[in-house]
């Protein structure tokens, strides 16, 4: 099974974790998915970043011989479950309700985005660009299997590996103020900050998107920075606002309940 070099400063025991994360990977899409998030390999994520250039270079993964998948920054963190709603590998049965909500005026205000209304043609465009995307990582937003969200992550790259961008979250009007958004968020940035060993997540906001920076506040986000007049919305310049959580916050707020597992020390170097 390890039938490459081994990189430099790469030891024994990650390479045999690469290896398996990426056969264990082929093997489980496009059904598989993991039902809580401690049955996500430990150290799945980082390690992803290492191998994607693997990845792309070997198009077959697999014994059987067939293609890898092509969304594989779509689905690096696999399915990912709060207590009300559960973020998923999205598909292009999802695409004619993405087009309806990025149209509907009762979104826009929400400050959040993901591209502008399209044809279904174009939206699957889009669906297979952010699936070859490396950094950025898109999951539909499901309650008790209806679809009634999404959300979009930027992962720092090779150079920042430890920080994240949060870059949007849309719920559908008639699933709004029923808690799915903050359940989704929260969800969301326990794997990002317990999984992915997340140092800082950023979020940039309308300043008059007041339900969002709400959201986002009372996760644990603080503003340090504001844009004067940067955008353009419903006629008028508004103000931009910079927001930053970091694992130091996450960790005083929301691990003594969030976490699903005890923190051990880290390992020696070998």
């Amino acid at each position: 099974m390890l039938d490459r070099p081994r990189r430099v400063g790469e030891r024994a025991d990650e390479r045999l974790i690469s290896e398996k994360f990426r056969v264990e990977l082929t093997a489980s899409l496009p059904g598989g998915h993991v039902t809580r998030l401690s049955e996500v390999n430990l150290h799945s994520v980082n390690l992803a970043h290492k191998i994607r250039t693997d990845v792309d270079a070997r198009a077959t993964l697999a014994p059987s011989g067939r293609r890898s998948c092509p969304s594989i920054a779509a689905v690096l963190g696999g399915v990912i479950r709060g207590k009300i709603a559960t973020l998923r590998v999205p598909t292009e049965a999802d695409l004619a309700d993405y087009s309806r909500w990025m149209a509907d005026p009762r979104v826009r205000r929400g400050g959040w985005v993901w591209h502008e209304p399209a044809m279904l043609a174009t939206w699957k465009e889009r669906l297979a660009e952010i699936a070859k995307d490396r950094q950025q990582v898109l999951w539909s937003i499901d309650e008790k299997e209806t679809l009634v969200g999404l959300c979009v992550v930027t992962m720092g790259g090779a150079e920042q590996s430890d920080a994240v961008s949060f870059d949007g979250l849309v719920i559908a009007p008639p699933a709004q103020r029923r808690g799915i958004g903050a359940d989704a968020v929260l969800a969301l940035h326990r794997y990002l900050f317990d999984y992915l060993h997340t140092r800082v997540a950023d979020a940039v906001v309308a300043a008059d998107a007041t339900a969002a920076l709400g959201l986002l506040e009372r996760l644990g986000y603080i503003r340090y920075a504001r844009g004067a007049n940067v955008r353009y919305r419903e006629g008028a310049r508004v103000d931009e606002l910079s927001l930053r959580f970091d694992r130091a916050t996450w960790d005083e707020r929301w691990a003594p309940s969030e976490r699903e597992y005890q923190r051990h020390a880290p390992e020696a170097a070998l």
